[in-house]
């Protein structure tokens, strides 16, 4: 009886069966994973073109073919009302046709890939290249358009009351996902796209703001401060309101109180003179014909910055611990002997006379100007500023009221009127001492008293007159005043040989028409035409001529005012006053470096300028 087979042997085979099919199935997958058929698998599809049964060579270019209308085609973005059209190149999009069908063809261990090499068919998406520096300087470009920078909650002091300035909220393009929703959109579609943007809080909000108005600002302005000092030479006391010392500046996310201790120790300066001994600013006066330094001193009294700090403390208190005891100590000059006596202040740079006709208001206010100015030291690199320097035209700082360019051309009283004949001779004199004239503006009509083109004038809070000290040496500025004339004398060291003028014709000419006035402060004006003139300032060094600076400066025409009634029955009416005068003058050398720039010079606007 011959044995049946066993059921172990059956076993083997079946396992030895399953293990050459596996067998043979790895030798597949190795072999599509690691060399690739080079043949695309049949209905690959890319953005609904198939590509399947063809080389990778055959598919990269008929997608190429096929993809090059869409993947060129421009995108619309749009962003807060804005739209803008970009071509995928500027963006740095780019579509890769060879890499899209290399994931099909190419080497992968991606088990689906391999069903899909074996059983074919299969939606591919497409490779895209970008250049993210490309699509951020796109959406940079985007944010100067749209971007809006929050504001910051505020505190201001008017007329003795804190009053809150509300925060508003910025807005930015966000930036990482605006890239991404361009990317997402390449390729895939038509419609524009919508480039988020995020609402950017301000760092001090308005609720901030509001708790800092109410804990603090109200009851700093709610009583006065008391100060108290006593020193060497006795004791002084006085009560002050905060308005006009007391500010508030940001601090990170909310709103610090800052009181202006200068400002505080003139405030109280007039009750606590005498107990104060005050320092000096190093400077120059002129004796016999030269300059002799005048050494500063150290002052001994309260010292600005602590009393300001004392007064800080006590602004949320109330009643009888509003008081504050000054300390005494001493008082540093802002300008000391060390820093000017080798800065060459030793000779006349230039000296430029500018008459007037005599008018009490004139000598006043032409007066107070040149007091402010008298002695100014200006060292290498400052700038001279008139309206810092002169200070506001008000009865508080000198000043009365006179004849101003107000508009039209029509002279009108106003105050301070007058104090363009000191601009003048200021800017002249910084023209002949080779200084650079950073910025200036002519009157709006021709004065006859000034030399055309060569002339300047100031309105506070909107015009200013400034020249730059733009030589290593230091300057002086020294004036003087009679009842018809001022005189500024610029003292340092000379650079330039001579700086000179040269006037070309006056060009663009305008009439000037004729107006009656009936008003009960008409005054009577002569009309003069206005026109254009180039000024050139011109340097000599080494007995040459080394450059030249053209100024142009155009004036409009003034009217004829006449008070009284039109013999036409024209209507009419505006105020005005007289112009001329002979011109200024100048003499001596100069020193400074030119400029090489041509400036263009013309009043306008609503602003009167002094006359």
């Amino acid at each position: 009886m011959s044995p049946s087979p066993s059921r172990p042997h059956s076993g083997r085979r079946a396992v030895m069966f399953a293990g050459g099919v596996l067998a043979a199935a790895g030798v597949v997958y190795v072999g599509l994973a690691t060399g690739g058929s080079g043949q695309v698998p049949a209905d690959t599809v890319v953005m609904g073109y198939n590509i399947g049964d063809k080389s990778d060579l055959q598919a990269t270019s008929y997608l190429k073919k096929q993809m090059a209308k869409v993947a060129a085609a421009p995108l619309s973005l749009r962003v807060a009302g804005h739209k803008v059209t970009v071509r995928p190149s500027q963006l740095g999009l780019s579509f890769d046709a060879a890499a899209t069908v290399a994931q099909a063809t190419g080497t992968s261990w991606n088990p689906m890939l391999l069903v899909h090499r074996i059983a074919g068919g299969n939606d591919l998406d497409p490779v895209i290249r970008v250049d993210d520096a490309k699509v951020a300087n796109v959406l940079a470009g985007l944010a100067t358009q749209v971007d809006t920078q929050p504001v910051n909650a505020d505190i201001e002091i008017r007329n003795g009351k804190a009053v809150l300035i509300p925060g508003e909220a910025g807005r930015q393009i966000d930036q990482k996902a605006a890239a991404q929703a361009i990317k997402d959109a390449y390729l895939h579609s038509t419609k524009p796209v919508t480039i988020p943007v995020v609402v950017v809080q301000p760092a001090i909000t308005t609720e901030e703001a509001t708790k800092v108005l109410e804990n603090v600002a109200t009851p700093a302005l709610s009583e006065p401060v008391t100060i108290k000092a006593k020193g060497k030479k006795g004791s002084a006391s006085g009560t002050y309101d905060m308005e006009g010392v007391l500010s508030f500046e940001p601090e990170g996310s909310t709103l610090k109180p800052v009181i202006d201790g200068l400002e505080l120790h003139k405030m109280i300066s007039s009750e606590f003179a005498k107990v104060e001994q005050p320092g000096r600013n190093a400077t120059f006066t002129i004796k016999k014909h030269k300059p002799v330094l005048v050494p500063s001193s150290v002052g001994y009294g309260i010292e600005p910055s602590k009393l300001a700090n004392a007064v800080a403390g006590v602004l949320t208190k109330s009643g009888d611990q509003r008081v504050v005891n000054a300390a005494f100590g001493p008082i540093l000059p802002e300008r000391t002997t060390a820093q000017i006596k080798n800065i060459g202040i030793k000779q006349v740079v230039t000296s430029y006379y500018q008459h007037f006709a005599y008018a009490p208001y004139r000598v006043q206010n032409i007066g107070q100007a040149a007091k402010y100015i008298d002695g100014t030291v200006l060292m290498p690199g400052e700038t001279f500023s008139m309206n810092d320097t002169i200070k506001e035209r008000t009865v508080a700082n000198g000043y009365t009221k006179g004849f101003v360019v107000g508009t039209g051309g029509v002279l009108k009283m106003d105050e301070g009127g007058g104090v363009s004949t000191a601009t003048t001779a200021m800017y002249n004199g910084a023209w002949f001492g080779g200084l650079e004239l950073t910025q200036h503006r002519a009157h709006s009509i021709y004065i006859s008293r000034y030399e055309p083109g060569r002339e300047a004038t100031v309105a506070w809070g909107d015009f200013d007159m400034r020249f730059t000290n733009n030589t290593p040496y230091g300057i002086l500025i020294k004036t003087e005043m009679t009842q018809e004339s001022i005189r500024v004398t610029l003292w340092g060291t000379k650079v330039w040989d001579k700086i000179g003028s040269k006037f070309h014709e006056r060009t663009e000419k305008v009439p000037f028409e004729t107006l009656y006035s009936s008003d009960t402060d008409c005054h009577a004006q002569s009309g003069v035409e206005g026109f254009s003139i180039v000024v050139d300032r011109l340097f000599y060094k080494g007995g040459k001529l080394v450059n030249v600076e053209p100024h142009t400066t155009k004036y409009k025409p003034s009217p004829t005012v006449i008070c009284g009634v039109d013999p036409n029955a024209t209507p009419g009416g505006s105020t005005g006053g007289s112009t001329g005068g002979p011109s200024g003058s100048s003499s001596g050398g100069s020193t400074g470096g030119p400029s090489g720039s041509s400036s263009t010079s013309s009043a306008s606007g609503s602003a009167s300028s002094t006359g």
